[in-house]
Formats: C-alpha cells, sequence, structure tokens
C-alpha cells in the first residue's frame, strides 16, 4: 500500500510539472504583465517558447500588449523571436500592430524575421503597421530592412 501511495504521489506531481510547462502559466503571466511571476517560471525551469493551447507564446502575448520588460526578459532568456503558431501572428507582426514601437525596436535588435507574413491576410509587420498609421514603427521596419 506505501508503495502505490508513492507512486501515486510521485505520478500527480509529474502531471503537475509537465502542465506547468506547457505554457499556460508563462502565457497568462505574460499577458498580464506579471514580471515576479514570468521570473519565477522561467527560474523554477518553464521553456521560455513554451506555447499554450492556443499556440500562443509568452513573447507573442506580452508583444502583443505592449509589456516592454516582460519581453525585455524573454529575449534575454532567449525566446524564439520568429515563433508563432501556423498562419499566425509573429511577436513583431502583433507589436508593429498594436503600436508598440518599444518593442518592435528591442525584436527587431534580437533578429525578429521582418518579413514573416501572416495566413489571415498575408501582411507583414510593415503592411500592419502602415494601415494604423503608426509611422515611427513603419520608419523603424524599413530602416531595418522590411520590403513587405
Amino acid at each position: 500500500m506505501k508503495k502505490i501511495t508513492i507512486s501515486l504521489v510521485l505520478l500527480i506531481m509529474l502531471c503537475s510539472m509537465a502542465w506547468a510547462d506547457s505554457g499556460e502559466e508563462l502565457v497568462q503571466a505574460a499577458t498580464e504583465c506579471d514580471l515576479s511571476e514570468v521570473e519565477r517560471l522561467l527560474e523554477a525551469g518553464s521553456d521560455v517558447n513554451a506555447q499554450n493551447k492556443y499556440g500562443n507564446t509568452g513573447l507573442r502575448s506580452a508583444a502583443h500588449w505592449g509589456w516592454a520588460e516582460i519581453v525585455e526578459l524573454l529575449i534575454a532568456k532567449g525566446a524564439d523571436v520568429n515563433l508563432h503558431p501556423v498562419g499566425g501572428y509573429t511577436a513583431l507582426c502583433l507589436a508593429a500592430d498594436n503600436g508598440h514601437a518599444e518593442i518592435v525596436e528591442m525584436l527587431i535588435d534580437a533578429g525578429a524575421d521582418l518579413d514573416i507574413r501572416e495566413s489571415y491576410n498575408g501582411y507583414a509587420a510593415l503592411i500592419k503597421a502602415a494601415e494604423k498609421g503608426y509611422t515611427e514603427i513603419v520608419e523603424l521596419l524599413v530602416a531595418a530592412g522590411a520590403v513587405e
């Protein structure tokens, strides 16, 4: 009976660890701009590129909402700046589409691919920024070599 109980406890712990590393917690913390929680999760071993069930990552979420400190931390911890769900938006496209020039600049400096297109309407970051009239972002992207 004691072996079964210990085995059951270990199984529960392993399942909890797998869920925690699924990306849900990291994406949620990034979405809520909870820097201390993002730091805690990364220190506990969460994958910086983990995706939640929708394919979102902490970096994509932070870029979308404009949380520069979290974007900076995730990039420093090795987040893939070009990771996106199939056909989805990159962090760069999300930042450009939402007018976050500081984050666009961080992502460019981190080596973001400037011309990845999302599949919904085929636009890359430059077109998204131009559509919304974000002149500063358009200038940043063009200066960095964006062509689409």
